[in-house]
């Protein structure tokens, strides 16, 4: 299967997800959409998803991961991976 953009997986997750990608929910982390990167596993089914914060510009840091993610292409869920 091929890598779905984030905005494919916020139009199929709208659903049973609706607050992981809100506009009042990006906001608090301070992101957008463009933030997020999505990246093949070894299930064909499954993607990770990590998403940065833009501490960079405010602080001259380096961009740090807020989360990471599992989404399910079958399921149309998203999961937190600690």
């Amino acid at each position: 299967m091929k890598t779905p953009t984030i905005y494919q997986i916020k139009r199929e997750v709208e659903k049973t997800e609706h607050c992981f990608f809100s506009r009042e929910n990006l906001k608090f982390f301070n992101q957008t959409l463009k933030d997020y990167r999505i990246k093949k596993t070894n299930n064909p089914n499954e993607f990770l998803i990590t998403a940065t914060t833009p501490r960079a510009t405010a602080t001259n840091q380096p961009r740090t991961y807020t989360g990471r993610y599992l989404y399910n292409s079958d399921t149309k869920e998203i999961k937190v991976i600690i």
